[in-house]
């Protein structure tokens, strides 16, 4: 076994180029992707890059055993769209067998078989915190921004409502206003939910963002970042409130120093 290679399977979004520039020097980084669903910014860390069209999971497997990889991460966004594509799924055997024996197409699901075929082949997931400790939202005021009575209220009661829907697999995100639920993360993502809430109830609305009950830290973690303020900007949010030591905060120092200047509050839970 060759411990410095580590295998990188991702898609799109920030934190594959984060993670890339932090461990470069660390490890032998291979990244396995897919077709339009990555950063070409990625490519100046590694030259090792394998790209498929979906999910192959023989192909993949065979990849990280050629080249001695026995540890691999999750990273980014990879769309559920890319399980939707049935056609494309039964061009691979191994991953259409897979699919076949789980329940539904959750991503708890989804990976739950991931973790098994790749434990066959003795390739282990790591979790995410082993590499990126410094990157999670620590608890309470985020920004030091003064939170109040009343935003507590938003930011508890929005915690209960976000906890189920996770506990459901729908999504990890909730934006509540005067202690009334706006909007429900599903497919679309958080940007979009966060955008639906400013349709329906205009400003003043609390994001409210968490992890699954007995979160996985190997994938699919609650992420925000610089993109999330844009976008909260756009809807005039008052607060952002995510999970302490679960929620992934994507270059927190620039995103601590914006939110203030935005006036948006960031609170740990």
């Amino acid at each position: 076994m060759t411990q410095n290679n580590i295998g990188i399977i991702c898609g799109y979004g920030l934190l594959p180029e984060l993670f890339l520039k932090e461990n470069y020097k660390k490890y032998n980084l291979f990244v396995i992707t897919f077709k339009n669903y990555y950063s070409k910014k990625i490519k100046k860390y590694t030259s090792n890059f394998f790209v498929l069209d979906s999910w192959e999971l023989q192909k993949i497997i065979e990849y990280l055993k050629k080249n001695s990889i026995e540890n691999i991460v999750f990273l980014g966004y990879i769309p559920h769209l890319l399980l939707l594509n049935n056609h494309s799924l039964k061009t691979d055997f191994r991953t259409f067998n897979m699919l076949n024996k789980i329940p539904n197409y959750t991503a708890s699901e989804f990976f739950k078989g991931l973790i098994e075929e790749f434990k066959k082949e003795n390739i282990t997931i790591e979790p995410l915190d082993k590499f990126l400790k410094d990157m999670f939202a620590p608890e309470g005021k985020i920004n030091q921004m003064e939170i109040t009575e009343y935003d507590l209220e938003n930011i508890q009661f929005g915690y209960k409502i976000a906890k189920q829907v996770a506990s459901l697999d729908i999504g990890l995100t909730v934006a509540v206003k005067n202690k009334i639920v706006v909007a429900v993360e599903a497919l679309e993502g958080t940007d979009k939910c966060i955008l639906r809430a400013y349709k329906i109830a205009k400003d003043g609305c609390y994001i409210i963002k968490v992890a699954r009950p007995n979160q996985d830290m190997r994938f699919d973690l609650p992420v925000i970042g610089p993109k999330t303020l844009k976008v909260a900007k756009l809807a005039k949010v008052s607060v952002i409130a995510v999970e302490s030591k679960k929620t992934l905060i994507l270059n927190k120092q620039e995103v601590i120093e914006k939110s203030k200047k935005l006036n948006i509050k960031l609170y740990g839970i």
